[in-house]
């Protein structure tokens, strides 16, 4: 657990555009939220959000902490009504067997943290099985322990699943099956969790009761509509999506009248409005963001097609609200965290932050430096609100500072693309253009480099995530710079004598980001695949970390490091179509040599 400041933190709306070293931000508007409502947004691909985007979700794993809390200040209330729970029940009743089955899901999720994945997938395999065989997975107390322990076994089979990956050609086949089943399951508990909240309000449970229940539908709703996501069903997906947040926002709701009801008794009836949920809000805001991106793609999608203009609109209108109101819900719940009471402020400030990058791929391109600066102030706002911060929110820094570089570097890749140079008169850019555009995409990858990446490693030099956003941040700084006419850069840099950052002068030397990128990928190319797991990187993820790696190898010259690993990844299935290949750029000075022509074969014979 990290260490607060000694002074109390009561909420955080204001928005700190600065460095820390005090300076603000470079050329980048300070992004208030009224500045915000103003922008349009749009349907854009999830892999656009980035990697430490789409890990930050993670809803399987807050089932876990929802039984949780649900087994302990609520535990009171969770027998069958008029039933005594104090002492030890018999091992037979209702009551008795949900408690054994409680134990066995609380062993097996310490056994899931150990990484005993064995051991965790036995116990809370044990756990759902005696409720279910009970007849007690519609229960108003047995359906919570039935979904908790499901939903942790279908994280324990994923991780096992991922560990199998590594080394093997993938099966489209087999990954298809696991999806589809994964969606039976969660149907499953939607169902136990329906009948669950049936009886407890036929039981005339409390509100408070009530609003957990329907917390934790809204949870399994949302973990439906990613299933559904995964499987390329997105009617379903959005369907399920809209169900997540109505189930969230009927706990907020129901949570809302139980506190008022405690507020009302304990201040004589006096008119004193009870605060909203924190956790609430913090879990409707991903909601609305899932629904918004889902919306705004479905809105797009039959447009193409010659749909109805009329409803892609509506739903176009819809989901530009619901992200709007994401965002609008954690800046309500950071507003209201104070950590003498226990409030993680930092959390739900880096909360805001993620959301914050995940929007900006939804903003028209006018916009999207704008979410980004916000996105990248709020990281550091997390930071300061600890004494010790984590290396995972600095990963999170440097991932948004190279997010809002490549998009400072976007009309100078336009006009690179064109069939005019940058400085020519009919280019999009004039060359003071192109100079200022060049300095602006520099100072931010130095910053991601320093502030972000460089700082978490300077906490953890063997964190994995910013070794990775270190040298694909160096490669993409590499490859812009040696695109651009060599007088673009000396004009982007500082006149002599001028204050300059010398990571700036580093970041402006593509052949140093190249050889410093080669070294990160061959230091990270040596660590064992353990090491990958348990930093929850996937096969997909080290198979990207290869093309990468030999694609900076490419861009140094270096053909026996590119061959190596390409050969490697064609042997294992990771290239998904000849096209990657021969459409790579960076690749491009390679195409003619025989061992590209053989990977390319191999690529035809296989039918990809």
């Amino acid at each position: 657990m990290l260490s607060h400041a000694h002074h109390s933190h009561h909420g955080i709306t204001a928005e700190a555009h600065v460095l820390d070293n005090g300076s603000p931000l470079p050329k980048l508007a300070d992004g208030t939220r009224d500045h915000l409502t103003t922008l349009t947004w749009s349907a854009a691909p999830r892999s656009s959000v980035g990697r430490l985007c789409a890990a930050g979700r993670h809803t399987a794993a807050r089932m876990g902490q929802q039984g949780r809390e649900g087994r302990g200040g609520r535990e009171a209330r969770r027998g069958p009504p008029g039933g005594d729970w104090r002492g030890t029940p018999a091992r037979t009743s209702p009551a008795g067997i949900i408690a054994e089955a409680e134990r066995s899901l609380e062993m097996g999720e310490r056994k899931q943290r150990a990484r005993e994945l064995p051991k965790a997938r036995a116990l809370l395999e044990a756990s759902r099985t005696k409720v279910a065989a009970a007849g007690l997975a519609s229960d108003r107390a047995g359906c919570l322990i039935f979904a908790a322990a499901s939903t942790a076994l279908l994280e324990v089979e994923q991780d096992e699943a991922r560990a199998a990956a590594f080394g093997a050609p993938p099966n489209a086949s087999a990954l298809g099956a696991d999806r589809r089943r994964r969606v039976g399951v969660l149907l499953e508990v939607r169902a136990a969790l329906d009948a669950g909240a049936s009886a407890a309000a036929a039981a005339r449970a409390s509100a408070d009761e009530l609003s957990h229940l329907a917390e934790t539908m809204g949870t399994v709703q949302l973990l439906l509509s990613e299933a559904h996501e995964e499987l390329e069903d997105g009617p379903a997906a959005l369907v399920c999506a809209r169900s997540a947040v109505a189930s969230f926002e009927r706990a907020a709701d129901l949570h809302a009248r139980a506190a008022q009801a405690v507020a009302d008794e304990m201040r004589g009836q006096a008119p004193v409005a009870a605060e909203p949920s924190i956790e609430l809000l913090r879990a409707l805001a991903p909601a609305l963001m899932a629904f918004g991106k889902l919306a705004l793609q479905a809105a797009r999608a039959p447009r193409e097609d010659g749909g109805d203009d009329a409803a892609c609109e509506r739903l176009r209108a819809e989901g530009e609200a619901s992200v709007e109101r994401s965002l609008a819900a954690l800046e309500e719940a950071c507003s209201l965290c104070d950590s003498e009471r226990g409030d993680d402020l930092p959390a739900a400030v880096e909360e805001w932050a993620r959301l914050l990058w995940e929007a900006s791929a939804l903003a028209p391109p006018s916009g999207r430096a704008q979410v980004l600066s916000r996105a990248a102030a709020k990281c550091r706002q997390s930071l300061g609100l600890v004494s010790v911060p984590l290396a995972s929110t600095r990963v999170l820094l440097g991932d948004v500072l190279r997010a809002a570089a490549e998009e400072a570097a976007a009309p100078l890749h336009a006009a690179l693309a064109s069939d005019a140079p940058p400085v020519a008169s009919r280019a999009p850019l004039s060359a003071a253009d192109a100079a200022a555009c060049t300095r602006e995409a520099l100072v931010l990858y130095a910053l991601a480099l320093r502030d972000g990446y460089g700082s978490a490693l300077a906490i953890s030099r063997t964190d994995m995530a910013a070794q990775l956003g270190a040298a694909d941040a160096r490669v993409d700084c590499a490859r812009l710079v040696s695109k651009l006419p060599a007088a673009i850069v000396r004009a982007a840099l500082p006149a002599a004598g001028d204050a300059c950052d010398e990571h700036i002068l580093v970041v402006a030397d593509a052949a140093a980001c190249l050889g410093a990128a080669a070294a990160g990928y061959a230091a990270l190319g040596a660590r064992p695949l353990a090491d990958w797991l348990r930093a929850g990187l996937s096969a997909e993820e080290h198979a990207d970390f290869q093309f990468n790696w030999a694609c900076a190898a490419a861009l140094q010259g270096d053909e026996a490091t590119a061959q190596q690993l390409l050969a490697a990844l064609v042997r294992e299935g990771r290239i998904e179509s000849e096209a990657e290949l021969s459409g790579d750029e960076d690749l491009r000075p390679f195409a003619q040599t025989d061992w590209m022509q053989q990977l390319r074969m191999a690529l035809r014979a296989r039918g990809v």
